[in-house]
């Protein structure tokens, strides 16, 4: 096994952990998806001081300025640092709606950068991608079109059997947003 690999598999395993402790105190099963961000973008550093010097660098570069900003978007992290009467000015301020964009535009770009090239072999995943960020950006429901996305590059990732670093980011980004679609589908 890769250090990429141990590294998805831990973090995968520590969220599995905490929602089963979480399962045992309040009889409950939730995974602590607001902390899939920050973990995710701690993650694909870690990735990107390891690879610095190869080839790969951009593409996990792109990928983390594009989780840098999907966790701007998130109202979780600004309760960390901002006041709680600061808070209602800001969510109703268009900057959220901003990183989100900035993330949907910088992945759309690694997406591209992740297929060039496995193109020829993959060349109906991109628009298929294309067309649900363009229904995110179009207003549509986040989540789940989100949680689609990434799945189909994950999985074409996998059936091309791409062995790029930055494919294990994906699989950890597919599974923390697995963990989300599951603890809102269980508890909504």
């Amino acid at each position: 096994m890769m250090r990429e690999q141990k590294i998805v598999f831990l973090t995968s395993l520590t969220f599995f952990l905490v929602a089963f402790i979480t399962f045992l105190e309040k009889s409950i099963f939730v995974f602590p998806f607001p902390l899939n961000e920050p973990v995710l973008f701690g993650v694909s550093l870690f990735f990107l001081k390891g690879h610095l010097k190869t080839t790969h660098k951009k593409n996990i570069f792109i990928f983390s300025l594009a989780i840098f900003f999907l966790m701007l978007s998130q109202n979780f992290i600004w309760t960390i640092f901002l006041s709680s009467e600061v808070l209602a000015d800001f969510f109703n301020s268009p900057i959220q709606d901003i990183f989100a964009a900035l993330y949907l535009f910088l992945f759309l770009y690694f997406s591209y950068l992740f297929f060039r090239n496995e193109y020829q072999k993959s060349k109906f995943i991109l628009p298929i991608v294309i067309i649900f960020y363009v229904l995110i950006l179009l207003g549509l429901v986040f989540t789940p079109l989100n949680f689609i996305a990434i799945s189909i590059i994950a999985i074409t990732g996998y059936a091309y059997k791409i062995k790029a670093p930055v494919y294990n980011l994906l699989v950890l980004f597919f599974i923390l947003n697995a963990m989300k679609v599951f603890t809102f589908l269980v508890y909504s």
